[in-house]
């Protein structure tokens, strides 16, 4: 999952390989802000099929916690995660 995601941030935020970590956050990079917060969301729903609820996004503020969120969807319904063609 966490391939998706930096593939996610390199090709929708610009983000290079190089300054992904589990500690980036949101805000803490001009290519991180609000409208491409949304832009992040919606690639990731758009990839995986489903749609987080508000309170989760607003959760959603560094890679780690992305990845926690995804894995605690993954756990809930391990066929959930699976990327759409």
């Amino acid at each position: 999952m966490e391939s998706l995601l930096r593939e996610i941030f390199r090709n929708e935020l610009g983000i290079r390989d190089e300054a992904f970590s589990l500690d980036l956050a949101y805000n803490s990079t001009p290519e991180w802000d609000s409208a491409s917060h949304l832009i992040l969301i919606m690639s990731l729903e758009d990839k995986l099929g489903f749609e987080f609820q508000p309170e989760e996004v607003v959760e959603m503020t560094t890679v780690a916690k992305i990845l926690k969120k995804l894995d605690s969807r993954e756990r809930m319904d391990p066929n959930l995660l699976t990327p759409q063609k």
